[in-house]
This record gives structure tokens, sequence and C-alpha cells, in this order.
């Protein structure tokens, strides 16, 4: 229940061939926690970091984007 009480935007980088979770368990912790986005992966575990790298950096950029984004939307400066 903890996942419950995170307020930062999150990104879950999600192997798509994990021995220690599966897809729906991430899945079902990105439902969990408020504002968080899951990017499935190719590849096995920690090794996605490495093996698919451009992408896992791709989505980090673009899950960084959007967040840049959204906080743009509702900054409101004073005049």
């Amino acid at each position: 229940a903890l996942l419950t009480h995170v307020t930062a935007p999150s990104l879950i980088l999600a192997p798509m061939q994990s021995a220690a979770t599966s897809i729906a368990e991430q899945v079902k912790m990105a439902e969990t926690i408020p504002n968080a986005s899951l990017q499935p992966i190719n590849g096995v575990g920690h090794e996605i970091y490495i093996d698919n790298a451009e992408e896992c950096v791709a989505a980090v950029r673009q899950f960084l984007a959007k967040v840049a984004l959204t906080a743009r939307s509702h900054h409101n400066p004073i005049d």
C-alpha cells in the first residue's frame, strides 16, 4: 500500500521476460502508483538497461519531456 503514497510522476521500465516479475504484476504496480507510466521493454530483467539501452533511454527522455510539459502547463507565473 506504500505505492499509493508516491506523489512524483513515475516511470516503470518493464522487462518483457523477467524471472522476478510478470508484466501483469508490473501493470498492477503502475495502476497503484498515481501518475505512473509503464513502458514494456523487450528483454530480460535488469539486462534491458544494457541490451536495450537505446529503447530505455528513449522511454526515459519521452517520459521526462511529458513531465516537463505537464509542469509548464500547470505553472502560473506571477506578473
